[in-house]
C-alpha cells in the first residue's frame, strides 16, 4: 500500500523538477493547421533548441510537483476559477482548446513551443487574456528573413521584448500586485537602458537553427532553458554581500553589512511571496566556537482581507488583498543591516556573513508501507 503525504521542504538556492516525456509513437509528425502542434514535432527539425527547452521549468510547468499541490489546493477551494487562473499560464494550450481537465497530450506539454511561437500580440490591459494568439501554420520568432518548407514564418520584435513575458510574470488582484516581476523591471534601471528579460534569461548564442542534415543554417539562437530562480548560477550572480564595518562599544559589538542587487533586472527575490532572502551572521571566538548567530529576512508579505498573513502559494492568488511589508532588494539597490551582539570579553573575534535564497514549498510525497503480517 502506498500512502501520500504533504510535507514542507526547505530549498536553498536550487529546487528540483521532474522530467516528462511524451511517447514518440503518440505523436503525428505534422504541423497542425488549426490546433497547437506538439513540441516533439518542432524538435524533429529544431533539435538543439528543443533539447534545451525539454529540460526547462517551462516544459515542466504543469508537471512540477510544487505546482501540482498548489493547484490541487486552489481547485479544492475555488474550483473552475482556479483552473482558468492557473492553467492559462501553466498549461497555456487551454487558451485555445479549453482542455481544463487536462485530457489532451498537448495540454500536458506545459509552456510548449507552439504556444509562444503563435503569439502575435500582448495586451497588458487585459489580465484575463493578455496574449493575442493565432494558432496555425504561421510561426513567429526573432529570426529575420527565415524560411521553412513545412510552415509559414513571420519575424516578431515582440518575442525579443519583456512585454512578451509580462502576460504571465505579472499578476494583480484587486489592484494588489501578487507577482510583479515585469513591473519591477519596468520601474528599474534595466528597462531604461533597453535590457530585456530575454537578454538575461534567453541569451543568444551561435548555434544550429535546424539540424545540419536538414539544412545548413547557423546563426544566433536564444537559449530555451530559461534559467531563473531555480538556477544556482543566476542566483549567485544576482547579489553581493560585504561587511562594511565592525565596532566595539562597551560590552557590545556592532556589525554593519551591505547587500546589493548587482545582477538582476528585477527585485530579489521576485515571483511568489513565499520566496525570501536570508542574511545570516555568525560570530566565532578565538577558538572557533560560535558565540552569536543572527539573521535578517528580506521578503514581501501578503495578507488576506482580514489582515492575516498568507504563506501558501495558492493563497496568494486566491486571497491576497494587501501588502503588509516588502523589504526585497530592487535592481542595483543596496540595503544596510546592522547586527548587534553582547560580548564583554576582550579577544579577537571572527565574523562571517552568508546570503541564502530560501523557498519552502509544500509537495506531495509517497512512502511505501511494508508490514509483515505472518
Amino acid at each position: 500500500m502506498m500512502k501520500s503525504f504533504v510535507f514542507s521542504m526547505v530549498l536553498y538556492l536550487l529546487f528540483a523538477a521532474n522530467s516528462y516525456v511524451i511517447a514518440a509513437e503518440d505523436v503525428d509528425y505534422k504541423i497542425e493547421e488549426s490546433n497547437y502542434t506538439s513540441s516533439l514535432v518542432c524538435g524533429k527539425c529544431h533539435e538543439a533548441i528543443y533539447s534545451k527547452w525539454k529540460n526547462s521549468m517551462h516544459a515542466q510547468s504543469i508537471l512540477d510537483p510544487i505546482f501540482n499541490l498548489a493547484y490541487m489546493q486552489a481547485v479544492q477551494e475555488s474550483g473552475e476559477e482556479a483552473k482558468k487562473l492557473c492553467l492559462s499560464c501553466h498549461a497555456p494550450a487551454v487558451r485555445a482548446n479549453n482542455d481544463y481537465e487536462l485530457n489532451k497530450a498537448i495540454t500536458n506539454e506545459g509552456i510548449m513551443c507552439d504556444f509562444c511561437h503563435t503569439v502575435k500580440g500582448v495586451d497588458l490591459n487585459n489580465q484575463e487574456n493578455p496574449y493575442i494568439i493565432d494558432v496555425g501554420e504561421v510561426k513567429r520568432s526573432t529570426i529575420k528573413d527565415a524560411e521553412s518548407p513545412v510552415h509559414k514564418v513571420e519575424h516578431s520584435e515582440l518575442h525579443a521584448r519583456s512585454e512578451f513575458c509580462a502576460g504571465c510574470h505579472e499578476f494583480n488582484k484587486d489592484k494588489v500586485t501578487i507577482i510583479g516581476t515585469y513591473s519591477e523591471w519596468k520601474e528599474g534601471p534595466y528597462s531604461k537602458e533597453g535590457v530585456q528579460c530575454q537578454d538575461c534569461h534567453m541569451p543568444a548564442i551561435k548555434g544550429l537553427i535546424v539540424r545540419s542534415d536538414i539544412k545548413e543554417v547557423t546563426g544566433e539562437i536564444n537559449l530555451h532553458d530559461l534559467q531563473g530562480g531555480h538556477s544556482v548560477e543566476q542566483l549567485r550572480k544576482a547579489m553581493r554581500v560585504r561587511i562594511v564595518d565592525t565596532a566595539r562599544s562597551g560590552d557590545g559589538v556592532t556589525v554593519k553589512v551591505e547587500i546589493t542587487n548587482i545582477g538582476s533586472g528585477h527585485t530579489v527575490p521576485t515571483g511568489l511571496p513565499s520566496r525570501e532572502l536570508v542574511l545570516q551572521m555568525i560570530v566565532k571566538d578565538s577558538k572557533g566556537r560560535i558565540i552569536s548567530r543572527d539573521e535578517k529576512i528580506y521578503k514581501k508579505v501578503l495578507a488576506d482581507e482580514n489582515g492575516n498573513e498568507l504563506k501558501k502559494d495558492h493563497e496568494f492568488f486566491l486571497k491576497g488583498r494587501t501588502i503588509l511589508s516588502d523589504n526585497r532588494i530592487k535592481p542595483r539597490e543596496t540595503k544596510e543591516t546592522v547586527f548587534y551582539f553582547s560580548y564583554p570579553k576582550r579577544e579577537e573575534l571572527s565574523v562571517e556573513t552568508k546570503l541564502f535564497y530560501r523557498y519552502e514549498p509544500e509537495v506531495i510525497s509517497t512512502q511505501e508501507m511494508f508490514i509483515e503480517m505472518g
